[in-house]
This record gives structure tokens, sequence and C-alpha cells, in this order.
């Protein structure tokens, strides 16, 4: 706070202002004709005032909880039975899977590996109906 104090007033000194005379004797005056009032003192709140703006305000924060909370829509009614769901049985595929035998050179292997390929994708999408 010091730093920013002393920053202040360096900076207040570098600016380059003319106060007119005029201007100065008026704040100088307003300055000095400030006193504080002799003998009056700020009245005090009742003890009472306290309690009616303390449950004015209570009142008034359970009626704005109320409203918000009135149109909140209610959560789905839960049946309280604790039978587990109906499990569906798992379809077991039926694998044959054989070693690859090389007979003839790996060009014609590859080649009739992707025809079997496809015949197995033609035969899968007739089952299912996806036949293009």
């Amino acid at each position: 706070m010091d730093e920013l104090g002393a920053r202040l007033r360096e900076d207040a000194a570098n600016i380059e202002a003319e106060v007119s005379t005029e201007l100065d004797t008026r704040i100088r005056a307003s300055l000095e004709n400030v006193t504080p009032a002799e003998g009056e003192k700020p009245q005090a709140r009742p003890v009472s005032t306290w309690w009616v703006s303390g449950l004015g305000g209570a009142a008034a924060a359970a009626v704005i909880l109320l409203l918000v909370n009135l149109d909140r829509p209610q959560p789905p009614h839960v049946p309280t039975d604790n039978r587990p769901p109906p499990v569906e049985p798992l379809v077991v595929l039926e694998l044959k899977a054989e070693a690859a035998v090389l007979t003839q050179p790996l060009k014609k292997e590859l080649e009739n590996l992707e025809s079997d390929i496809r015949k197995a994708e033609r035969a899968v999408r007739e089952e299912i109906g996806l036949s293009l």
C-alpha cells in the first residue's frame, strides 16, 4: 500500500495543471468551513426495527425458495421392486477355425482367402437381411 501511495504522489507531481486562484480559494474555503455539527448525533434505530427487517428478509427468502422449488418437475416414480431386470440370452456363434495349409504360392492363397471372405460376407448379409 505504501508503494501505491508513493506512486500516486509521484504521478500527481508529474501532472502539469494550472489551478486558477479563484478555484483555489473556493476549494480552501469549502474545506475550512466544514465542521461537524455539534449536538447532533445520528439517531439510532430502535431494536424492534432490527427484528422486523431481519424477519422480513427471512420471509422474503423463504417465499423465493418456495417459488423456485414449485416450478421444478417431480422426479418419475421409481418402483421399489428389488428384482433384477430380466436378462436377455446371449447369442453364441459357432466358429470353426482351422490352421492355414499353404498348398499354392502366397499370391494365389491371398486371392482364395479374399474370395472366401466375400462369400462369407454375402452369406451373413443374406441371413440378417442386408442383401444389396
